[in-house]
């Protein structure tokens, strides 16, 4: 008998994948609370056909299996983390306080600023607003294309903070901006460059 909730939970999960215009392996996260019930199904019929060593062994296979990817991902987490993996998109902890504070000293709570990496977190943190309508942009959206710089150029940013790995959908060129209407004040932190409007 097909359960039609999950069913229907899976193709709204599948549709709201696809709302931002690409789907990145880390995406299929969202689909691990659909798949314990089928996996769990797919257990208890191997357990019942099966002898009961032999399950066994499959159960400590399938563990260090797991095991095994869980410490890879590890260790790409850590690197990100380490001296060498740094920038907006990898930004340690550390990096990210110092950042806050000088966003703190440079605006108000009234000003808005852009932040042009993957730490959509840094509005938080910092207690700001985004200047567009788009906190991370992409590139590959119509909607991107003909309102991000538009909504900078009309919103005018008190601080513009981009680093060496930008989102790789915001590769919008904001260069003769930068260049008029911004003084760089900052770029030690990691590889990350912050603009001020210029008074």
């Amino acid at each position: 008998m097909v359960n039609y909730g999950i069913l229907s939970a899976f193709i709204f999960t599948v549709v709201a994948c696809s709302l931002g215009g690409r789907l990145l392996e880390h995406y299929f996260m969202i689909f691990v609370p659909l798949l314990v019930i089928p996996y769990a199904y797919l257990f208890v019929k191997i357990k019942e056909s099966l002898p009961k060593t032999k399950y066994i062994f499959l159960f400590i296979l399938f563990i260090l299996y797991n095991f095994n990817f869980i410490s890879m991902q590890d260790k790409v987490i850590r690197y990100n983390y380490s001296e060498k993996g740094y920038g907006l998109f990898t930004m340690r902890p550390s990096t990210m306080e110092k950042l806050k504070e000088i966003i703190i000293q440079n605006t108000k709570t009234t000003d808005k600023i852009l932040v042009r990496g993957n730490q959509c977190s840094v509005y938080l943190y910092s207690d700001r607003t985004c200047a567009t309508r788009f906190p991370y942009p992409l590139e590959d959206s119509s909607l991107s294309k003909k309102y991000y710089v538009e909504d900078i150029a009309r919103t005018l940013p008190k601080l513009i903070i981009q680093g060496y790995l930008v989102n790789p959908g915001d590769s919008f060129n904001l260069d003769t901006l930068l260049n008029e209407k911004y003084q760089l004040i900052e770029n030690d932190i990691g590889d990350v460059e912050i603009w001020k409007l210029k008074e």
